[in-house]
């Protein structure tokens, strides 16, 4: 029989006032093998979330038996969920114990667990904020995100918005604005001519 040693022991704490969820069946005792270790909730940056769901998807892949997913209420944040691993059997430490050392050790040496999916994700949170917050469609979001990159202007992180003088720029030089304008013209000019063919048909009668 596999007996922790005090790291392992650490690694499985829970906080005092944890409680072992209901709909989680778990034979008795086991749960002081199980650690949770990464996390997200409501109001997590664009890379807390990013490297979340990228080691709970490898993880659970390649470990199902000794991974799982518990989501929770938090008074503070709204939601939590935290990925659970079981650190050890009767045997020694799992197999998913050395995966998950493995992802610390190499977040602790470079911050980003998958470049692609962390670059995608603010890509598509910027879209968001352009049609959201400046009144843009997703194509022109896109072609004033392309502009701003293009031009050396960018978010700092998810949590800074590009200033709205440079948005107002890119959208004069992409012909946004003009276009919009163009548009309305058009449409205006058509009601006023389609008016004026009423009008004459209707005199046509009287004549």
């Amino acid at each position: 029989m596999y007996e922790p040693n005090a790291e392992m022991i650490t690694l499985c704490e829970k906080p005092d006032d944890w409680y072992c969820p209901r709909e989680y069946k778990v034979e008795s005792g086991e749960w002081e093998r199980w650690g949770y270790t990464y996390s997200k909730n409501r109001d997590s940056d664009i890379l807390t979330v990013s490297n979340y769901e990228t080691i709970k998807d490898d993880m659970l892949e390649r470990f199902p038996d000794d991974v799982m997913v518990i989501p929770s209420s938090h008074w503070l944040c709204g939601w939590i969920d935290q990925l659970w691993i079981r650190h050890y059997n009767d045997n020694g430490p799992t197999k998913a114990h050395y995966a998950i050392m493995e992802w610390k050790a190499k977040l602790d040496s470079y911050p980003v667990s998958d470049e692609s999916d962390f670059c995608q994700r603010e890509y598509d949170n910027q879209i968001e904020y352009l049609t959201a917050h400046q009144s843009l469609t997703e194509s022109q979001a896109k072609s004033v995100y392309g502009w701003l990159s293009y031009n050396g202007i960018e978010w700092y992180d998810d949590n800074t918005w590009v200033e709205d003088k440079y948005v107002d720029k890119a959208k004069d030089a992409l012909f946004i604005d003009a276009m919009d304008r163009t548009e309305i013209d058009i449409a205006e000019w058509v009601k006023i001519f389609l008016d004026t063919i009423i009008a004459d048909n209707q005199q046509m009668r009287f004549v």
